[in-house]
């Protein structure tokens, strides 16, 4: 007997951004509790892998269609899948397709605000991409190429009291230049945290 119902589209998942939830929100109780079954963190993974109806759910893990609606139910209050799509069966019944909600769920333990701590961070890394450009633009300053197609590295108390010139190979030069920057931006991040 031919098949008149198209069975299994693709459906189509737009994954929202990764959601991040701290720890003691009446958000994190509800996805928590929706995830305190083994089973139902079963389901959530099978759900990740691969968007599927319940009833493929119960096929794969051997369990019953009503056990596995229930955990989608769960699933699906706590906010962490939703319905993409519609197949259907051999029979022609429509079946929901589910799919999770989130790119990522990030669980935060912290004390300060969630919004306060990303900024925390960002502003550190920040402070350290700024503190390692400059040292290695400030370092780079300092080196001369001269005629010889050799860098001189200026050094202070020189002949004539002013400054002497340490000679080095392009070759030499630069990592010197990249390592000297890198330490100036870790110098500026232990101060940024103890700040």
């Amino acid at each position: 007997m031919s098949k008149i119902f198209p069975l299994k589209k693709r459906p189509q998942v737009k994954l929202n951004d990764p959601s991040v939830i701290e720890l003691g929100s009446e958000e994190a109780e509800v996805v928590l509790d929706a995830l305190s079954s083994k089973t139902t963190r079963d389901v959530f993974l099978q759900i990740y892998e691969d968007p599927c109806p319940a009833s493929d759910i119960a096929e794969e893990t051997g369990n019953s269609i009503q056990n596995i609606k229930y955990h989608v139910d769960k699933l699906k209050k706590a906010g962490l899948i939703e319905v993409t799509g519609t197949w259907y069966s051999e029979t022609g019944n429509e079946m929901n397709v589910y799919a999770p909600r989130d790119e990522a769920i990030v669980l935060v333990a912290s004390t300060l605000e969630v919004e306060d701590t990303l900024k925390k961070a960002i502003k550190s890394i920040g402070t350290v991409a700024i503190a390692t450009v400059l040292g290695v633009v400030g370092v780079y300053s300092l080196i001369e190429v001269g005629e010889e197609e050799h860098m001189q590295i200026a050094t202070a108390g020189g002949q004539d009291a002013g400054f002497s010139f340490l000679s080095l190979t392009p070759e030499i030069a630069l990592p010197v230049v990249f390592v000297l920057g890198v330490l100036v931006g870790l110098a500026a991040l232990m101060v940024s945290r103890k700040i």
